[in-house]
């Protein structure tokens, strides 16, 4: 083959290599428009937020008193979704362990986010700071938290209820109380206790599984939480 003959070979190549590349580039954005107009953009924890909240409001709006639907949640660990009953600016939990000592208990508190109005809101959180501290009291000491979160996804004008504080199995833990809300977490709490160092390896917290299917219920003023089933 003479050297035309194989230059045209050559600008051949480039030309198919380039139409391909183009069709790859072309098919990934529309792909990525699609999520984003569909609303499967972001990790699959946030889209089954999305899809849980959207849920709500279709019960919500439904107009019919117990009608029920299945939704699911899915957690990594460390995050949260958590409900702020309305005109309040934090939610707490009560850890107990109900130690002989009674020193081994602990409190949580989960600020606002300010993407919140003054009505119930429910957010999902991703990112967040946690802060520890501990007082002295004669021979007890109580320990707290707080965790201010730095990323999260909130909806705010719903109205929520979740008979306990919240989901999951117990370790070497007695009991969750919840006030002014209630979450649903895959080892937050645990991430705390091992932040109060005297605390880690204990176990005073709860398991959820990654994958939580739920039953949403509309009720006369609100829509109620249950547990459907755990999947591990």
């Amino acid at each position: 083959m003479n050297v035309k003959g194989q230059m045209l070979v050559m600008r051949n190549i480039i030309e198919i290599i380039l139409v391909i590349g183009m069709a790859f580039f072309f098919i990934s954005c529309l792909s990525k428009t699609v999520d984003l107009f569909t609303g499967n953009s972001g990790t699959l924890p946030e889209r089954t937020f999305i899809a849980f909240t959207e849920q709500i409001k279709d019960i919500s709006f439904s107009n019919k008193i117990l009608d029920s639907k299945r939704s699911e949640l899915f957690l990594e660990d460390g995050q949260a979704v958590v409900y702020f009953e309305p005109n309040k600016e934090k939610m707490s939990i009560f850890i107990d362990a109900s130690w002989d000592t009674g020193d081994k208990n602990y409190d949580v508190t989960i600020m606002k986010p300010s993407s919140c109005t003054s009505s119930g809101c429910v957010c999902f959180l991703k990112e967040k700071e946690i802060t520890t501290e501990m007082d002295v009291l004669g021979i007890v000491t109580e320990w707290h938290a707080t965790i201010t979160p730095k990323d999260a996804t909130c909806i705010p004008d719903v109205k929520l209820s979740l008979d306990t504080c919240t989901i999951g199995i117990k370790n070497d833990v007695v009991s969750y109380t919840c006030t002014d809300g209630f979450l649903i977490e895959r080892h937050l709490i645990k991430e705390v206790e091992d932040d109060f160092l005297s605390f880690k390896g204990n176990d005073i917290y709860m398991t959820t599984p990654k994958n939580l299917v739920l039953t949403l219920t509309n009720e006369a003023d609100k829509v109620s939480i249950s547990p459907r089933s755990t999947e591990s």
